[in-house]
């Protein structure tokens, strides 16, 4: 749905590697939108929730789910799925002398049916290409081939990319003589020099005008003003050319973003998003620091907390070095904390001025491509409009985003622009006349007004798209988890008298900036200073002065419990960054962990206590009140045997107590049969039980969901009884559900299958003694088909469901 067909290359590469595995349909082949006219006339396409009265039933946008526009036009994700499932592949063997294994993937044509061509590109730029003609390889057969290409003269800082490709011979039926059929693409391990380095010594003069509200950089042909009350840049101007767009209450950027207008797959993360605040963030100014590092050189420091809701938020420290030729280098920490959930993105967002709508870049393409959807789109060097990066999906959401950026261009008609170029790490690129907040405001593509404005993001990571919609959530590797994170990157004045874009990009890197070190603690106490920059020599202070190398240097890390402001600087060959400081409260105590948190009970349950910071105390309490110094220590597993709150704290000497942890214990009666609880609502998993008001409660004889009236969409059943084993030994029990379960024996999680729509069965073994046993089952339905089954075996009997009988809390 929508922007979606997330790590189909993870799904292929498990189908081709195991040959009975069968796999990859796809569902469906085209949006089922249907076309209709807004109020004004303007055609866009409708779906359910469109037609009929107001509150007609309707499963909304779910049928919009395919992998091209109703009206046939392509999509990126077409172009995905065509890559990933191509009947020919290319491997590397050695690329230095060309050779490469082309493998025959087809059943039953010999590859003599395609012509074979090669082509190697210098930073997106063809500088060769030839042709190998057709190859005879037959089916589920390889062969190896040379691609003669001839002695490369490579340029200091380029990269070096071979592609072959198989195109159509003749005309069929399907597709026309010349269809690209299959690709692949390496980058060749040449050596390349080392970038030399230029001295910012045969750069203008600057000028600083440092005012209250405002910090203005001036030189020879450009003009900066910083707006202290935001951090921000309110004017980037280079030759009477405005970058900026600072008007109508947009602040220009950069400005730290985590966030994106949800896409259909972000559905399950989106309330977490909602939750956390992540697309309200409340930027403040902690810092702003302006100062003349020479007279060719200046050095603009920010920090800003960027806070969300439950006391988290993001730090993020930017240093702006500003050079004579208008170059601005700009080094970004971010430091996220509190409690976060996974993020869409970490990157910075700007507004530019609506007349640099070309756009130029290095990277993936031509068409979107996202971390976990990207084998599609060749390194290469593209272009358009800004305008043609939007992707109309029926149901507006984020699109448009490129990977794997080194460099980006956006111009004028004059071909006068800004360059934003990688030094660190390549970036992702976003440029859309859309906010994130436009397209997640509007329902269909009519609402969307098409702004002046260009919204430009680049960002050190983003969230890929998944396939949740109706599978699996999204793949770990391809989460932007909430972790310190620093990415830097230059912006160049542009115009066409300063040569190809590509070479001039390759020389944003030899200018010498030394980027300021990051420093960070982690939860124990542990301070880490490092550099963007391999080379760089680091030295810090702990007593407010500033870092000189004579200073204390930075070798390993090393604690810091007590409130300190660390000052830390970076040094090569002489040449030193701006000054970073970073101040540190006094260290907290982590917070213990309550094992089994939220549960209930029938007549004692057994509670343990842990932490994961070594040497701490934990003190508790049972009524509900905050533990304090001389509250109960903890020892040994806490037993329960009444209704209770379990309050505790951790304390460690020089820490400051922990946050309060709180978990509550209900104890019932649980006889023959099931007790059950049932609750109105939506989940994306089995929801805690003991924090919602049940809307009614009854006993049933077994798990059967046909015993309990509901309203047959979006509950939750909490279901309670008790299980006699007549031997002690190992039993195994099985939970089978649609959307999601979790099962509970004496309080011990045992099974989780909380899980995507479509029936699975899960199971796990616990040892039991002979006797009376608690049996806990929690249900969420989410709008699919209605399942539950559960099933056991012991000692003495094969696996079987659990009937009535074994419910009898009574049986002897």
């Amino acid at each position: 749905m929508g922007n979606g067909c997330g790590n189909v290359q993870e799904y292929w590469d498990v189908i081709e590697n195991n040959p009975q595995f069968i796999g990859a349909c796809v569902w469906d082949w085209v949006d089922q939108g249907l076309y209709k006219r807004d109020e004004n006339g303007k055609e866009y396409f409708a779906y359910g929730g469109d037609f009929g009265p107001p509150d007609t039933p309707s499963d909304g946008n779910f049928c919009l789910n395919g992998l091209i526009f109703p009206d046939r036009t392509y999509s990126a994700k077409l172009w995905e799925i065509k890559k990933v499932y191509q009947n020919i592949s290319v491997k590397p063997l050695d690329l230095l002398k060309g050779k490469v294994k082309i493998r025959n993937k087809f059943s039953f044509t010999n590859l003599n049916k395609y012509e074979a061509k090669w082509e190697l590109n210098e930073d997106g730029v063809v500088i060769q290409n030839g042709k190998i003609g057709r190859i005879n390889v037959d089916p589920l057969k390889s062969k190896i081939v040379t691609i003669p290409f001839d002695k490369v003269q490579t340029k200091t800082g380029a990269e070096y990319w071979l592609k072959v490709s198989f195109t159509q011979s003749d005309k069929s039926l399907w597709a026309e003589r010349g269809l690209e059929i299959a690709w692949d693409q390496f980058k060749i391990p040449f050596k390349i020099k080392s970038t030399e380095v230029l001295d910012v010594i045969d750069t203008p003069s600057l000028k600083i005008v440092d005012s209250k509200n405002e910090v203005e950089i001036s030189g020879d042909n450009f003009r900066i003003e910083f707006d202290k009350s935001s951090g921000t840049i309110r004017s980037f101007n280079y030759k009477e050319n405005e970058f900026i767009y600072n008007k109508n209450g947009l602040l220009g950027g950069p400005i730290l973003t985590v966030y994106r207008a949800p896409l259909d797959n972000d559905a399950r993360i989106r309330g977490k998003w909602e939750e956390s605040g992540l697309d309200k963030t409340v930027p403040h100014v902690d810092s702003f620091r302006a100062e003349l590092l020479d007279e060719k050189t200046v050095g603009v420091s920010v920090r800003i907390n960027h806070k969300i809701n439950n006391e988290s938020g993001f730090i993020h420290n930017c240093t702006y070095t500003i050079l004579g030729s208008g170059d601005v280098f700009a080094d970004n920490q971010i430091f996220p904390y509190g409690n976060l959930p996974s993020l869409a993105q970490i990157g910075i967002s700007c507004v530019i001025a609506p007349e640099f709508e070309n756009i130029k870049w290095y990277g993936r393409g031509p068409f979107e491509n996202y971390s976990d959807r990207k084998t599609a789109a060749a390194m290469g060097l593209y272009s358009g409009t800004v305008a043609e990066q939007y992707v109309p999906y029926i149901m507006p959401q984020a699109n448009g985003s490129k990977q794997d950026v080194r460099w980006a261009l956006l111009t004028n008609a004059q071909d006068e622009g800004m360059m934003i170029v990688y030094r660190t790490q390549p970036f992702t690129l976003n440029a859309l006349h859309y906010s994130q907040h436009d397209l997640e405001k509007a329902k269909h593509t009519y609402e969307l007004k098409q702004s002046d404005e260009i919204y430009l993001t680049i960002s050190a990571s983003e969230r890929g798209v998944g396939n949740a919609s109706c599978g699996p959530e999204i793949l770990t590797k391809y989460e932007v988890p909430g972790k310190p994170t620093a990415f830097s990157y230059s912006i160049r004045p542009y115009n066409s008298s300063m040569g190809q874009p590509g070479d001039f990009a390759r020389g944003a890197k030899s200018i010498i900036v030394i980027s300021p070190p990051m420093v960070f603690r982690d939860i124990y106490g542990l301070v880490t200073i490092n550099s963007v920059l391999p080379d760089a020599e680091l030295f810090y202070t702990l007593d407010g002065s500033e870092p000189t190398q004579k200073s204390l240097k930075y070798v390993k890390p090393f604690e810091q419990v007590s409130s300190s402001i660390i000052k830390a600087k970076s040094f090569i060959n002489g040449a030193q960054s701006s000054i970073i400081f970073t101040e540190f409260q006094q260290l907290q105590a982590l917070e213990p962990i309550i094992f089994p948190e939220d549960a209930y009970f029938t007549d004692v349950i057994k509670i343990t206590l842990t932490s994961l910071m070594p040497g701490v105390e934990i003190r508790y309490t049972l009524d509900g009140s905050d533990p304090i110094e001389s509250s109960k220590l903890y020892t040994n597993p806490v037993n329960i045997r009444e209704t209770s709150i379990l309050n505790a704290r951790a304390f460690k000497n020089e820490h400051k107590p922990s946050e309060v942890a709180t978990a509550k214990f209900v104890q019932v009666q649980v006889g023959n049969g099931i007790q059950y609880k049932y609750y109105v609502g939506r989940w994306d998993s089995a929801p805690n039980f003991l924090e919602l008001t049940a809307e009614k409660t009854g006993i049933i004889s077994q798990f059967l969901l046909e015993e309990v009236k509901t309203n047959n969409d979006h509950y939750a059943l909490l279901l309670m009884g008790s299980i006699n084993t007549e031997e002690t030994g190992e039993y195994t029990f099985y939970i089978g559900s649609n959307d999601g379960s979790k099962l509970y024996v004496d309080n011990e999680f045992l099974i989780d299958n909380d899980g995507p729509h479509g029936y699975q069965e899960k199971q796990g073994k616990i040892n039991l003694d002979k006797g009376q046993h608690k049996i806990e089952v929690r249900y969420f339905q989410a709008g699919g088909g209605q399942e539950l089954k559960v099933f056991w075996k012991g000692p003495g009997f094969e696996k079987r469901e659990m009937t009535a009988e074994d419910l009898s809390g009574n049986k002897e």
